[in-house]
């Protein structure tokens, strides 16, 4: 067998004791978990199990993949999935999230779907804006609301200002009576 890097698109050509392998591996490496604590968390099967898991030497019965999912956090079907497969499974994360909004009040669930849909068009600068401003205190937001409205209005201005008619060529003398109505109205 044929090791696949974790990195590349697991397809039907990898067979499913290297898949549910290379799962292993990645989930260990984002839970920063030891071959050792695998080995412990699966009710002290040892290192040399977890060796075995990690070189791809263990034939899974199902009850093992089953509680392995359990140990990892994370569901049986992700264990052995191709990645070119259509079904789609959820992350634990995203099950989580389901959970909670399933549990929210329809008013609000209907809100944080408006909420989702505006995040998924924030770029990733503004992600970091909003990080930075929640750390501000109350009266450094307010001073940055302000310049930000004092930018906005010289903006503002600007762009009216080089729009603005031009002046009417002066004449020499006294402005006639007339002239000076039109100016009072304006």
């Amino acid at each position: 067998m044929q090791p696949c890097a974790i990195s590349e698109t697991m397809t039907s050509d990898v067979n499913p004791a290297e898949r549910v392998r290379l799962r292993v591996v990645q989930r260990l490496s984002e839970l920063r978990w030891t071959k050792r604590e695998l080995g412990q968390k699966m009710g002290g099967k040892g290192d040399a199990w977890a060796g075995a898991v990690w070189k791809g030497k263990i034939k899974f019965q199902l009850k093992d993949l089953d509680e392995l999912a359990r140990v990892l956090k994370m569901p049986v079907a992700a264990l052995v999935k191709r990645d070119d497969d259509e079904a789609e499974f959820l992350s634990p994360s995203e099950r989580r999230l389901l959970r909670a909004v399933r549990a929210l009040p329809v008013p609000v669930r209907d809100h944080l779907i408006v909420l989702a849909d505006y995040l998924v068009g924030v770029m990733p600068e503004e992600i970091e804006l909003l990080s930075l401003y929640r750390t501000l205190t109350d009266e450094e937001r307010q001073r940055l609301n302000h310049a930000a409205q004092v930018l906005k209005m010289s903006q503002h201005v600007e762009r009216h200002s080089a729009r603005a008619p031009e002046t009417p060529p002066a004449t020499s003398g006294p402005p006639s009576t007339g002239e000076r109505r039109l100016r009072r109205q304006k």
